[in-house]
């Protein structure tokens, strides 16, 4: 079947989000999410989202997330170098399983909507649609430190995303100590069919404490490998969740 006979699939699944995030339930809690990062050199990579938490029991919750994203990279081919540009669009829905009080995992299953323009190769457009899946899990290890492990997969392009961080608080801040300082580590590898990449380093988190939101920098050298290129840069990284 060709890709782009499966547009009307994932189309009924954005739908199907849309609907679900639209229906009247009570406790229903939406989270605000984005972030960048580049090594800039080889890649960098942006995304923005909006996703919904609708807890149907005292161990499930319902969740849905749409996701967007635009990502560069490049590598070598014929002697030439080849500058990749990808847009994506992500729809996903699924659930949340409360394995205790303090550790979750959540699983979604959906599609990916994505183009990848090629400059310096013929056809210099790839349509990359396809399925795609996430996985997270999340351990309160106390009020002060928590680890959280995301792993996404696209069939489309066979793109792999990975992350494990850890972070620990480590001071309070503010006329009422409502921010929180914390510090950590992270570890983060990708890649699809034309590059991989790992990169690690410290991790520093301020968190707005009433409302949970929180934003995150991170630093620390990252390996590119890529037909034709390997090399190692530092890398930085920024995030923000935020809960309403």
């Amino acid at each position: 079947m060709a890709r782009h006979g499966m547009r009307p699939w994932w189309c009924a699944v954005l739908l199907g989000a849309v609907c679900f995030a639209a229906s009247p339930a009570a406790a229903l809690d939406w989270e605000a999410l984005g972030g960048y990062a580049s090594d800039f050199g080889n890649s960098g990579y942006a995304y923005a989202g909006v996703g919904i938490i609708q807890p149907v029991s005292d161990r499930i919750a319902l969740r849905a997330r749409l996701l967007s994203s635009y990502s560069t990279y490049e590598f070598q081919q014929a002697g030439r170098t080849v500058e990749a540009e990808a847009w994506a669009v992500t729809p996903l829905v699924g659930f949340r399983y409360q394995l205790r009080p303090d550790m979750s995992v959540s699983l979604f299953g959906g599609g990916q909507i994505k183009r990848t323009d090629l400059e310096g190769q013929e056809p210099s457009t790839r349509n990359d649609d396809g399925g795609a899946a996430q996985f997270e899990y999340h351990y309160q290890m106390s009020p002060q430190a928590d680890i959280l492990v995301l792993y996404q997969y696209a069939s489309g392009d066979g793109s792999n995303w990975g992350r494990v961080a850890f972070k620990r608080e480590v001071l309070s801040f503010g006329s009422q100590e409502e921010f929180a300082l914390g510090l950590g580590l992270e570890g983060i590898g990708m890649g699809n069919e034309d590059f991989m990449a790992f990169q690690g380093g410290p991790l520093l988190e301020i968190r707005h404490r009433p409302t949970n939101g929180s934003f995150l920098i991170g630093v620390g050298p990252k390996y590119f490998s890529a037909e034709g290129i390997q090399d190692v840069r530092p890398y930085l990284s920024l995030g923000i969740y935020f809960p309403f």
